[in-house]
């Protein structure tokens, strides 16, 4: 199976979803930026040690952002993924980068903190396979041409349908229905690679 890389679009500490939707992932670049809403106490720090712990379980059953969306939604599913090991994580301008090991395999995430997404994105990210966006407000007429010089030409884009109009079909994924979730996953289709 080949390498997969993703980009997640405004993640908080969604850090799980893209491991589930997309098992063969080897890179993932999230562009990020923060909102206090997502942790506890309000800081970026706690929110970073709260994806840490997230990841070291392999689940976000007891996760700050869970307990306030089961506050607003009765039935928030608890995401899990086996238990990966963190490698290292390491912090510097801005840029969060973690090497894990799940089921055998090298991941690494790369998560630029404190960026809007719809402005200029790092050179880094390239040869996106799956592009997410789930719950962020996103514009797509901003980020257009950044797409088109980054994604494959087979690129997945990935959102959560309750907050915005559908795009695709509704998916089940390894079982577990994400049509209750509302997740729409569509193959990217850009001007000039129609």
């Amino acid at each position: 199976m080949r390498q997969q890389t993703v980009l997640y679009l405004g993640m908080a500490d969604d850090i799980l979803t893209p491991f589930i939707l997309v098992p063969s992932l080897t890179k993932l670049f999230v562009i990020d930026l923060f909102d206090s809403a997502y942790s506890k106490d309000g800081t970026l720090d706690t929110q970073q040690k709260e994806i840490l712990d997230i990841l070291a379980k392999g689940s976000d059953e007891a996760s700050y952002h869970r307990q306030v969306s089961h506050e607003y939604h009765r039935r928030v599913p608890i995401t899990r993924i086996s238990k990966p090991t963190i490698l290292s994580s390491q912090i510097k301008n801005n840029v969060w980068r973690i090497q894990l090991k799940l089921k055998g395999k090298d991941r690494e995430i790369t998560i630029f903190n404190n960026r809007d997404f719809h402005k200029p994105w790092p050179k880094q990210i390239r040869d996106v396979d799956h592009l997410m966006t789930m719950g962020a407000e996103f514009n797509f007429d901003k980020v257009e041409s950044f797409i088109d010089k980054r994604v494959t030409p087979k690129c997945f884009y990935y959102q959560l349908s309750w907050n915005f109009p559908i795009v695709g079909t509704k998916i089940n994924v390894r079982g577990r229905d994400i049509s209750k979730c509302l997740l729409s996953k569509c193959r990217l289709l850009l001007k000039n690679r129609q």
